[in-house]
């Protein structure tokens, strides 16, 4: 379908901006830039129960900022589930600060404690840092939940984007691990192949904001070599196996060069005999999560996030 009307004229305003590529900003510049404008056009926060910081295992013995929200209060009796989450940006790009609406309200909408991972970032962290500090948290959650009022056998793994992908990349390393799934992957429009060899990636190359220059730096910030771009940690869809995976409920956009991967990754755990949902949102782009306070169409996806997570608590 046409590009949704309230997307359009977004798209209408950042051309007329003239707002530099993230390459042009460079790495630095590019995360002030979000972290200051990203939510302008966000949702506004929604008050919860409690937001603490804290501190997280990361890979190799690094500490992680994180941040953890209570949608009420939980007791030994009543422990809160939890949704552990990591936010997109290429691997480059994105916070904890940036993503602070989006966590408040999939907990209140969710009723859901959040997990917030300020995994860490290239080009000073080299692939697969963040991967391993995505699968570090998640065995830290499951052995300090409950020091956090949280209960470990209730564990959703989610993100957006780069954030889909570690999620994805996750739950392929615990299962090869011996580690319990989490009850299920919330993947907004996860990247799960290594080359752009879909044909959504070509049709949406360019003019839809997550365009290939800017994939290609992100990419480049972040591995090492091609040779990484086979590696399951940065394209999940090339596992050998997608069999005993927790289920999925991937969401997609129409205009969005990664389209297709969440498509086939959904596909490929189907296959696997592991229930997967693709929802696909027409007439819009990549990265409409984080722009609700602009674009109708987000609430749609929102409220939807919070029903699949409803659905895999129940």
């Amino acid at each position: 379908m046409p590009l949704d009307k309230d997307m359009a004229d977004i798209l209408e305003r950042m051309a007329r901006a003239n707002v530099p590529d993230y390459p042009e900003m460079g790495a630095v510049l590019a995360r002030e830039f979000i972290d200051k404008n990203l939510p302008v056009i966000d949702v506004r926060p929604l008050p919860v129960h409690q937001v603490q910081d804290i501190q997280v295992d990361g890979w190799q013995g690094a500490s992680l900022n994180a941040r953890l929200y209570t949608p009420r209060e939980a007791s030994w009796t009543a422990p809160l589930p939890v949704l552990l989450w990591f936010h997109g940006g290429g691997f480059t790009v994105g916070s904890i600060t940036s993503y602070d609406a989006v966590c408040r309200m999939l907990c209140v909408t969710g009723d859901v404690a959040v997990l917030s991972i300020d995994y860490r970032l290239a080009p000073e962290a080299k692939f697969p840092t963040a991967a391993m500090d995505a699968y570090t948290s998640y065995q830290w959650l499951r052995a300090h939940a409950a020091d956090y009022g949280l209960d470990s056998n209730k564990i959703i793994i989610g993100g957006d984007s780069a954030g889909g992908t570690l999620s994805a990349a996750t739950c392929l390393m615990a299962r090869d691990a011996g580690l319990p799934q989490p009850l299920l992957q919330l993947l907004v429009y996860p990247g799960t192949c290594g080359y752009g060899e879909t044909s959504a990636y070509q049709e949406y190359a360019l003019g839809y904001r997550l365009t290939k220059p800017i994939i290609d730096w992100f990419f480049g910030n972040y591995l090492n070599s091609d040779d990484d771009r086979r590696d399951v940690r940065f394209a999940p869809l090339y596992a050998e196996s997608h069999a005993n995976l927790a289920p999925a409920w991937i969401a997609i956009a129409e205009y969005d060069p990664l389209a297709d991967d969440g498509r086939l990754y959904a596909k490929k755990l189907q296959e696997s005999g592991v229930a997967a949902q693709c929802v696909q949102y027409d007439g819009v782009i990549h990265g409409f999560l984080t722009m609700g306070g602009v674009i109708a169409r987000t609430h749609e996806l929102h409220a939807d996030m919070a029903e699949a997570i409803q659905t895999a608590l129940q």
